[in-house]
């Protein structure tokens, strides 16, 4: 009875190990991912922002409301025109 539980322990510690190790390299390839997305969304919205910008520059200011620049920068952020 002793040995069958040392045993399953033992078992038990590897089936953990290898679940452990399966786990870090999803975790390790998820951070990759994440590192990338974050890097092109950041790249998105600073063209995004930039565009933006520039547009506003050049547009008379008076009388935009709240929404419709809300709405142009969510336009400009999928790559669209009002």
């Amino acid at each position: 009875m002793e040995r069958e539980l040392t045993e399953r322990m033992a078992q038990l510690r590897d089936q953990l190990a290898v679940q452990l190790a399966a786990y870090e390299k999803e975790r390790r390839q998820f951070d990759e991912d994440r590192a990338l997305w974050e890097a092109e969304n950041r790249e998105a919205l600073t063209v995004s922002h930039s565009h933006f910008v520039s547009t506003m520059q050049i547009k008379n200011l008076s009388g935009i409301t709240a929404s419709q620049i809300f709405l142009f920068t969510l336009s400009a952020m999928l790559g669209c025109s009002l």
